[in-house]
C-alpha cells in the first residue's frame, strides 16, 4: 500500500474513533446511563466507521487504478513510438540496401573485368530484397548465371568464397518467379562450390 493510500484509510479510522469517543464522553456525562438513543448512537458509529473504512480503500483503490492506466498509456505511447522508430529505421535500412544493389549492378555494367563484373552482380543480388523486387530480381540471376558460364573455372576460384553469402540467402517461397529464381539459384552455387573444389585439389 502506497502512502497516500495509508494516509486516506488512517484520516478515516482516526475520524471514526473521535466520533466514538465523543459518543461515550455525552453517556458519561450523563451519569454513565446509556440511553437507547446513544446505544444508536455507537452502533451507527460503528456502521459509520466499517462505510468510512470501505470508503477509503475504495478511494485508495480507484486511485491506484487511475495511476495504473496512466502508467499503460505511457507505456503504450513509448511502445508506439519505438515501433515508428523501427518502422522508419527499416525503411532506411531498405532504401540503402536498394541503392546499393543498383549501385553495383551499375559497376557491372561499365567494368570489363569479367570477375568484378560477376563479384559486382553477386552483392547486388545479396543486398537487395527479393520479395520486392522478384522480376528485377529474376533478371539479375539470369545475366548472372550467364556470365557466370562464361568465365573459366580457374577464374572463378577467386570467386568461390563468396557462395556462402548466395547460400544463406532467403528467397521467400511465395515470391513470383520462386521456381525460375530457385533453378538458376541453385545452378550458380553448384557452379561456385565446383570451382571451390577445384581449388582445393
Amino acid at each position: 500500500m502506497k502512502k497516500r493510500d495509508i494516509i486516506i484509510v488512517t484520516i478515516s479510522i482516526t475520524t471514526a474513533i473521535i466520533c466514538i469517543a465523543l459518543t461515550f464522553w455525552g453517556n458519561y456525562k450523563n451519569d454513565g446511563v446509556l440511553s437507547p438513543d446513544a446505544f444508536y448512537g455507537v452502533l451507527a458509529t460503528f456502521i459509520g466507521i466499517c462505510a468510512t473504512i470501505i470508503v477509503g480503500f475504495q478511494i485508495a483503490s480507484f486511485v491506484k487504478i487511475h495511476e495504473t492506466e496512466r502508467q499503460i498509456k505511457e507505456v503504450q505511447k513509448e511502445r508506439k513510438k519505438m515501433l515508428d522508430e523501427k518502422e522508419q529505421f527499416q525503411k532506411e535500412i531498405d532504401f540503402v540496401e536498394k541503392e546499393l544493389s543498383n549501385a553495383f549492378i551499375m559497376l557491372s555494367r561499365i567494368t570489363t573485368n569479367k570477375l568484378f563484373c560477376i563479384f559486382a552482380q553477386v552483392v547486388a543480388i545479396v543486398s537487395d530484397k527479393i520479395k520486392n523486387n522478384p522480376n528485377v530480381t529474376l533478371v539479375r540471376y539470369q545475366r548472372l548465371h550467364q556470365d557466370i558460364q562464361n568465365v573459366k573455372q580457374e577464374e572463378l576460384q577467386s570467386l568461390a568464397k563468396y557462395v556462402c553469402k548466395l547460400r544463406d540467402l532467403d528467397i521467400p517461397k511465395g515470391v513470383e518467379h520462386y521456381t525460375e529464381i530457385m533453378k538458376l539459384h541453385i545452378e550458380i552455387i553448384e557452379i561456385l562450390d565446383n570451382a571451390a573444389k577445384t581449388q582445393e585439389k
